[in-house]
């Protein structure tokens, strides 16, 4: 089996506020996505790393949430612009609103065009870190709660035998019953 090469870590500064050490500590609200190229090469994140080696750009997450099959996941969503690039990417990580990391990721060696380039191309990127206690997480992104369709028609197919039109529609009527002046929104994976 082949050894991991990719993965996340928690900064010291990740693991104090996720941990809940202190008594009366504050809890962390990650805020953005920081994008690095590595110092110009691969390398992967060790122990009591604090920052990325060279941060290229840095962006407002446009998700935040706990992973629906492993209540200790937390995944962060970002996505670069098509207008923003001209840089490599080999590590990202997730930044308070102080811009301090708390969890810091290698990541497959890839380029970001320019626009000006002709690839005009956005960027989404997920980045799964791993902490002890979720209650010491704020997710309040936006006043939105994502519907991943993905994991509606998994669990809703193999049940069921509905078609996608049929769970849509099914989703839909579920969605206009709620009250209490929640927005929800369908998000399709790869849109």
């Amino acid at each position: 089996m082949a050894e991991q090469k990719y993965f996340s870590i928690l900064t010291p500064y990740g693991m104090e506020k996720t941990t809940g050490t202190f008594v009366g500590e504050p809890s962390v609200k990650p805020v953005y996505m920081a994008y690095g190229d590595g110092g110009g090469s691969f390398y992967t994140p060790v122990e009591g790393q604090t920052a990325l080696k060279n941060t290229v750009f840095e962006v407002e997450l446009s998700n935040l949430y706990p992973d629906l099959d492993n209540p200790y996941w937390i995944v962060a969503e970002a996505m670069i612009p098509r207008n923003i690039g001209g840089f490599w990417i080999r590590e990202f990580s997730v930044r308070d609103a102080n811009h301090i990391d708390i969890a810091i990721s290698n990541y497959p060696e890839r380029y970001k065009p320019l626009l000006e380039e002709g690839a005009p191309t956005a960027s989404a990127d997920k980045l799964i870190f791993q902490v002890s206690n979720t209650q010491n997480i704020e997710f309040s992104i936006t006043p939105v709660d994502v519907l991943s369709l993905d994991d509606i028609w998994n669990a809703e197919k193999p049940n069921t035998g509905k078609s996608l039109l049929q769970v849509l529609d099914q989703i839909e009527q579920s969605l206009s019953g709620l009250s209490g002046g929640t927005t929800y929104a369908l998000k399709i994976n790869g849109v």
